[in-house]
């Protein structure tokens, strides 16, 4: 936590600092200071200014699932997919969700 804290410090735009940020905040629960909303907030704009990175669209991919907006997650996965059609995980996420259609 440190290290991302120190690394956002120096460069206020890391995108992968940002992203560590923000899989925190999805990952832990609220009383553990997660927060699902700002985890959103952060990879919008991570993709928004870095949209070659691929594990931002995961972890959206996931906080929309976990948030029940199922369909704006698969859409996540499919431009994931869109950018790299060998994304294993992308591809499990995406076939999981359209299957359980």
């Amino acid at each position: 936590e440190d290290a991302i804290n120190e690394a956002l410090k120096f460069d206020p735009d890391n995108a992968l600092a940002k992203i560590e940020t923000a899989r925190k905040l999805i990952y832990n629960p609220a009383i553990a200071g997660g927060d699902l909303e700002e985890g959103i907030k952060i990879l919008n704009e991570v993709i928004k200014g870095n949209p070659q990175i691929e594990r931002s669209y995961i972890l959206l991919g996931l906080a929309y699932e976990w948030s029940q907006e199922k369909d704006k997650a698969v859409s996540i996965y499919k431009s994931v997919l869109d950018i790299n059609p060998l994304n294993a995980e992308a591809k499990f996420y995406y076939d999981e969700l359209v299957s359980a259609k």
